[in-house]
């Protein structure tokens, strides 16, 4: 199996860390991501459950979906800091110009 670059989000870091979540109001809570695909910790009709999906050169897509397993935001931004620490955001797919973000504790 090939090594996966240490600047490509991977479906371990997701569930092997803590995130906080916040929205252009501000901070809304932390949250896990558990194996089973359902969102611990800061939960909504919104954020009910997660899936990984392939974006292009390998780079691997947060999407969140809800209660109803409508998905509700996809996290097309992922970007390494300089702390090592990820930062995740993308839009609210009920209106694109408002924004979620995830950053790994």
């Amino acid at each position: 199996k090939a090594k996966v670059p240490s600047n490509i989000l991977t479906r371990e870091i997701i569930l092997n860390n803590k995130w906080l979540f916040y929205n252009d109001n501000g901070y809304l809570g932390e949250m896990t991501f558990a194996e089973n695909g359902k969102i611990e910790g800061y939960k909504s009709h919104n954020e009910h459950a997660w899936k990984l999906s392939q974006g292009p050169y390998g780079h691997a897509i947060l999407e969140f979906y809800g209660s109803n397993n409508k998905r509700t935001c996809q996290y097309i931004s992922s970007i390494l800091d300089v702390t090592g620490k990820w930062r995740l955001q993308g839009p609210f797919d009920a209106n694109k110009a408002w924004r979620h973000y995830l950053h790994q504790v």
